[in-house]
């Protein structure tokens, strides 16, 4: 399965930023910063909007970073992991 928020990890690699100062700057756990970025628990719009400020990030950008999981990825990796098994 491919990785949740893969654009989102890129950036904050890109940036050089780690988990913990992203954590930091939320207020949140690193914790929570890693259950989110492996999709476990889903990022809020208000969270959302804070990462983009502070990795820079279009706010017409939000859904490439956050959301940009719609039914076409899905697919795509549906197909994916039966092509696997």
């Amino acid at each position: 399965m491919a990785r949740a928020f893969r654009k989102l990890r890129c950036k904050l690699v890109e940036m050089d930023i780690q988990q913990k100062e992203l954590a930091d700057q939320l207020g949140v756990s690193p914790s929570t910063i890693s259950t989110r970025l492996s999709g476990h628990l889903p990022w809020s719009v208000p969270e959302a909007v804070q990462v983009a400020e502070i990795l820079g990030i279009p706010l017409d950008q939000l859904s490439v970073f956050f959301y940009d999981d719609g039914p076409e990825s899905l697919a795509a990796r549906k197909k994916a992991l039966c092509r696997a098994t």
